[in-house]
């Protein structure tokens, strides 16, 4: 099964991969050292006397199967992040390692979720994937160097000609920022106001040139 998802996993990954694995508990711990242990002893889970007789005898059947999880985890820790909830393995990944592991443990595999194509397609570190654009209209926010923050400077000045009292254009995002657009008081810097499209952003560039310190794109799916 393959279902879609609208965010990125973890920030970073855009497969979630989950197999029936009962016997990956026998991974505890997930450290190196104790995987090279599974890995290296002939018998490896005859050590592991925190589990009862029975329960090492039962999982015995498993040892190609826990070796090769072990495999995995240790060559792929640094491209992925696993859970062990038994009877239950969550792996998120990347498409290319996702594959590869619902091959490796096919049998095993009982579903996958993968972030939407629209989402990985356009999301960045400065853009914003989301179900509603901020106050219904609003594309950019943008947020200037703290130093810019000075009552009655011409470069407030000329901002307040273009963006205050116009809603279509942009909004301050609150009133300490539209009294430092007026005039009326200096500003801690702390916030952003926002614009309603690309269009309108052209003269903000403009205006403030190199005072922007950045601008963050909000994208609906």
């Amino acid at each position: 099964m393959r279902r879609h998802h609208n965010k990125l996993f973890y920030g970073k990954y855009s497969h979630k991969i989950v197999f029936k694995m009962p016997w990956a508990r026998w991974l505890y711990p997930t450290t190196n050292e104790h995987l090279d242990k599974l890995l290296m002893s002939p018998n490896p889970l005859y050590y592991q006397g925190h589990f009862a007789p029975s329960t090492r005898a039962k999982a015995s059947r498993y040892q190609k199967e826990i070796r090769a999880l072990c495999y995995v985890i240790k060559k792929f820790r640094h491209k992925m992040k696993f859970r062990i909830q038994d009877p239950h393995t969550i792996i998120y990944a990347n498409k290319d390692l996702a594959h590869d592991l619902i091959t490796a443990f096919w049998n095993e595999w009982i579903d996958c979720m993968e972030t939407s194509k629209s989402f990985t397609m356009k999301m960045d570190h400065r853009t914003v994937v989301c179900s509603r654009l901020p106050h219904k209209k609003y594309q950019y926010q943008v947020w200037l160097k703290p130093g810019t923050y000075s009552a009655k400077t011409k470069l407030a000045k000329s901002l307040a000609t273009y963006l205050l009292d116009k809603p279509d254009v942009g909004m301050p995002v609150n009133k300490m920022q539209k009294w430092w657009l007026q005039g009326e008081s200096d500003y801690d810097g702390q916030g952003y106001f926002y614009i309603s499209d690309e269009k309108c952003l052209t003269p903000v560039h403009m205006i403030l040139g190199e005072s922007i310190d950045k601008i963050i794109k909000f994208v609906k799916i």
